[in-house]
């Protein structure tokens, strides 16, 4: 699947957040796998995503940005796992 292209071609910010989801979910399967080139990446779920269902994101830091809700809910989210770097 094509995550990436489906997302920049959505229309809307639901199927957006719903395909970064998926490629949120992707990459850390892929930084599980392959390993992390550089510092640690932080994965983050937010809860309340998707009608209480929840969703993560991946971040080069420890503070909380969440990418789903923007500057209403910018800090709503905890770290559910540290995927070491090589560094």
């Amino acid at each position: 699947k094509n995550i990436l292209g489906e997302t920049i071609q959505a229309k809307g910010i639901e199927p957006v957040r719903k395909e970064f989801a998926m490629l949120s979910d992707e990459m850390a399967a892929a930084a599980k796998r392959f390993g992390v080139a550089g510092g640690s990446l932080y994965q983050f779920k937010c809860p309340m995503v998707f009608n209480n269902r929840g969703a993560t994101w991946l971040q080069a830091n420890e503070k909380t940005r969440n990418p789903y809700f923007g500057t209403t809910m910018l800090q709503c989210g905890d770290i559910t796992e540290i995927l070491p770097g090589d560094k």
